[in-house]
């Protein structure tokens, strides 16, 4: 941002639209000026006007979006210009909160109203992730005005604490238009420092989502070829079936999950709110069956009493409810509730810590049980492998399997806490001065807790047929065992 064309300028870093449609502006010089519905009006100062409102005051009502969100009505010069503005429009206008949800049913017809003001192009200061918000259909307007995003935090409210006004990015064009010596703002070139973050993260989402894929298509075909689809190993294939499938569909979307889609694929906003927190309920309820199915072969060592299925079952449409629930509270309190009542950033802080504190005691839960139920099941193995060499070897598969998953249990479970306890997965992906700067939460996401949810799920698939095969041993050895004694 320059105070003439001959000026070298402040930087600010800034991220481009990953929309097709929409056009770069690099080589562009404009000059920019903030216009933003709702600072025009003094928010957050001065609350919105209650008629603006829905009656509960905690999202836009439809006439106030007819106000607020048409860029028509900013009384301001904006063609030819950059215009800079906060996401209050991106998210009331374009996200859609309550009942009132997105203005006209378009996601981005706000843009396309500040586009045919005659607008040069737009910077969206966000409060979350800025990189990430470009490559949703709310950052799409459908023609060719450029649209980029950038940190609220870095280039408003930090400064604002150590300058004031005057150094607000958001603030000092306006002040110096009044004083008629008007700003530029330059795009010399694309700042892309978050690439190989976003090109590393999606390679590795691509490659678990392959790896669910995979996993469905084997637990069909193990299911298929099954004499024991009417019982618990039939359920927990069945289950990882349409799980699997899932998996990939949304890491093919959205992934690196809380930080994509790293590539446009047409997927809202509201859409990427409500995959975030889907990956761990999707392995958690096979997990807990999988152990289940582990004592069972424990504890029984020929019928299995019907109780005990049933049993078995009811606890796991138990689990998978409870675990499902848990990650459906964060998107749908965050949706239900907005963000003008506590801002944003409290907003998703204070539903996703719900989503996850609902999640972690069913994960520990189903950790002891599977740690218990799988040294149990080892134990009595390894007594029967002592008189067959099939049996020693089923239990060594088993054993290695067991290790296999407990180190991808804990990982998950080590997302979950982190996932709890810190909110920096709200931060940028950069810093102030463009230099990559990657949270705790973004590294373990996108590099351990994705490909560790994927393999899970497989390592499922393959413990049951596992068990299906000692299974079978177990009885050949038993029969052989009684036709020796009758002997």
């Amino acid at each position: 941002m320059k105070l003439s064309s001959n000026d070298p300028g402040a930087y600010f870093k800034t991220s481009f639209s990953r929309c097709p449609t929409v056009a770069s502006p690099v080589g562009l010089t404009k000059v920019v000026l903030t216009a933003d519905s709702f600072l025009a009006r003094g928010f957050p100062t001065t609350p919105i006007a209650s008629n603006f409102l829905t009656s509960d005051k905690a999202h836009l009502s439809a006439a106030g979006q007819d106000t607020l969100c048409n860029a028509s009505k900013i009384p301001l010069p904006m063609k030819g210009k950059w215009v800079f503005q906060t996401s209050l429009a991106y998210n009331l206008c374009g996200v859609g909160y309550g009942i009132t949800g997105v203005w006209k049913g378009d996601r981005s017809m706000w843009l396309k109203t500040l586009e045919a003001t005659g607008a040069a192009g737009t910077t969206i200061f966000l409060q979350t992730i800025p990189e990430k918000w470009g490559g949703v259909v709310e950052a799409c307007t459908g023609n060719a005005m450029p649209v980029t995003t950038s940190s609220i935090i870095h280039y408003h409210q930090v400064p604002m604490k150590t300058g004031g006004k005057a150094a607000s990015f958001l603030i000092k064009p306006n002040i110096m238009l009044k004083m008629k010596k008007p700003m530029l703002v330059s795009f010399p070139g694309e700042e892309n420092e978050e690439a190989g973050f976003y090109a590393g993260s999606y390679a590795i989402a691509v490659v678990s989502g392959v790896i669910a894929i995979a996993t469905s298509l084997l637990s069909v075909v193990t299911l298929l070829r099954s004499q024991k689809k009417a019982t618990l190993f039939g359920v927990v294939l069945a289950y990882e079936s349409i799980a699997g499938i899932v998996r990939g569909v949304i890491l093919f979307l959205a992934g690196p999950l809380t930080y994509g889609p790293a590539v446009y694929t047409g997927v809202t906003a509201e859409n990427t709110i409500f995959f975030v927190t889907l990956l761990g309920p999707l392995g958690t309820p096979s997990t807990f069956l999988t152990s289940v199915v582990w004592l069972r072969f424990t504890l029984f060592r020929a019928t299995v009493p019907i109780w005990f299925d049933i049993c078995s079952l009811l606890a796991f449409l138990a689990v998978t409810a409870g675990v499902w629930s848990a990650s459906l509270v964060y998107p749908i309190s965050f949706m239900s509730a907005g963000v003008l009542q506590s801002g944003l950033q409290g907003s998703v802080a204070t539903a996703r810590a719900l989503s996850y504190q609902v999640k972690v005691p069913f994960s520990l839960f189903s950790f002891a049980l599977f740690i218990a139920s799988n040294t149990l099941w080892l134990s009595k193995l390894r007594k029967a492998a002592s008189v067959s060499d099939q049996l020693l070897k089923v239990a060594k598969t088993c054993m290695f399997i067991m290790i296999f998953q407990s180190i991808f249990l804990v990982l998950t479970i080590v997302f979950d806490f982190i996932e709890l306890n810190s909110t920096a997965f709200s931060a940028p992906l950069t810093d102030a001065t463009g230099v990559l700067s990657l949270s705790i939460n973004a590294i373990f996401s996108a590099f351990v807790n994705t490909p560790s949810e994927a393999v899970l799920g497989l390592s499922q698939v393959l413990a049951i047929r596992a068990l299906s095969v000692s299974s079978s041993s177990s009885s050949s050895s038993s029969s052989s065992s009684s036709s020796s004694s009758s002997s």
